[in-house]
């Protein structure tokens, strides 16, 4: 399956992929949290005395709370703003550090089945990581 997904998403190296699958969403994030912060780890060990953090909003599954607090990782929450449930680049753009381990983008939120703009988050976060050493997304 994970070679299936990094072949659909043209990853040149897709043959040599490697991952895992979760039964639901919490151990999925749960997961995903130590991995991103395990990867993070491992390109940034100079500086391992730095804190990483995560960006998400307010409106997201409450475990990535959970797993950022068991996992040493520092929030960088966006507030959302009345009758507007999700962020963009701009929001990103405003938090993020070179310390950044990862973007969590909502789709379909449960209060109005909205999406953050994560086309325009992708493309921010694009540039953003050709300027710099280590960033990794997770959406």
């Amino acid at each position: 399956m994970v070679k299936m997904m990094a072949h659909l998403y043209k990853d040149s190296g897709y043959t040599k992929a490697k991952g895992m699958t979760t039964v639901g969403s919490s151990e999925a994030i749960y997961v995903s949290t130590v991995f991103h912060k395990y990867y993070w780890e491992e390109h940034n060990k100079k500086k391992a005395a730095n804190h990483c953090n995560m960006i998400w909003s307010e409106n997201t599954h409450y475990n990535w709370d959970k797993a950022a607090r068991w996992n040493d990782i520092q929030e960088n929450k966006i507030k959302i703003k009345h009758l507007n449930w999700t962020f963009g680049a701009e929001e990103v753009k405003k938090r993020i550090t070179p310390n950044t381990i990862a973007v969590v983008c909502t789709l379909c939120t449960t209060r109005t089945g909205q999406n953050d703009n994560i086309e325009e988050i992708n493309n921010f976060l694009k540039d953003y990581k050709k300027k710099q050493v280590c960033l990794f997304l997770y959406i």
